[in-house]
């Protein structure tokens, strides 16, 4: 990026930035006002990366297994509730940002209220909360923001949803699937429908063990169905990942592929031209 560029962007920036501050000290256009704090969030991040899929294919645990530790609850009866950027901060906490643009910081041992709780207090709160940002401190999330997302969702027709403004916001997309369950068809259309209007998503086969017929036999596979549609298929082991992190064998951590997984990030980072 020229500075040129760069020198009208960071002025566009602060224009947005002034006028931020004076449309939130009016509460008839509060609404305009969130949607200007994104954009200007937006525009100051760094590259942000968005992971979806389906329920249980393992989204928080690569998030996890990226971050060397259970950042994320895991609850395998109670999947992700709510939309989450995980952000670099030296201080690690939470900030809750509600619909009416109210953010409330927490700490870091309250983010399972937020967003696998089950107090029926906490389900209520839910309707109200816009997105959860978790601040960790970790050298990868200098360059990258990751977004942790509730389910696709099923809907009549055999189709699948997912929030087009979200999809927006963000830089790289990383569908997560699951080792030996293929994309069904109707996620193939979401997903041919995301590569025409907005960028060609990684897909990110993950617990890789699970292949009945072997990795390389089911992402070949899967390649064959839908390639031109993705950037790429990565198969990778959160479960190993994790595994290797605690037992500190190399072997695991090689047969996780977790290291193509997290310098394909990198070279994401290191190569984006900032919006």
């Amino acid at each position: 990026m020229s500075l040129l560029t760069k020198s009208y962007n960071d002025t566009l920036i602060n224009e947005f930035k002034n006028l931020h501050s004076i449309l939130s000290k009016n509460s008839y256009i509060r609404d305009t006002t969130n949607k200007l704090h994104k954009l200007v969030d937006d525009a100051t991040s760094n590259v942000q990366v968005l992971l979806i899929g389906k329920e249980r294919v393992g989204k928080s645990s690569l998030i996890n297994a990226l971050l060397g530790r259970e950042v994320i609850p895991i609850v395998e009866s109670c999947p992700t509730k709510i939309n989450m950027f995980i952000k670099y901060s030296d201080i690690e906490h939470l900030e809750v940002t509600f619909y009416d643009g109210y953010v409330a910081t927490f700490d870091m041992n309250k983010l399972s209220l937020f967003v696998n709780g089950k107090l029926e207090i906490i389900n209520i709160i839910h309707n109200h909360i816009d997105y959860v940002t978790v601040y960790i401190k970790h050298d990868l999330l200098k360059k990258i923001t990751l977004i942790d997302t509730k389910a696709i969702e099923f809907v009549n027709n055999n189709t699948t949803y997912f929030s087009e403004t979200m999809l927006n916001r963000v830089d790289e997309i990383f569908w997560v699937t699951r080792g030996n369950s293929p994309l069904m068809e109707d996620e193939l259309k979401l997903l041919r429908k995301i590569s025409a209007r907005h960028m060609k998503p990684y897909v990110i086969v993950n617990a890789i063990e699970e292949c009945a017929q072997g990795a390389e036999v089911f992402i070949s596979s899967e390649n064959a169905r839908y390639s031109q549609y993705v950037e790429k298929i990565i198969g990778v082991s959160a479960l190993l990942a994790n595994e290797a992190r605690i037992t500190n064998e190399t072997q695991k951590l090689i047969d996780s592929n977790f290291t193509l997984l997290t310098q394909s990030l990198k070279t994401i980072a290191d190569n984006y031209d900032k919006k």
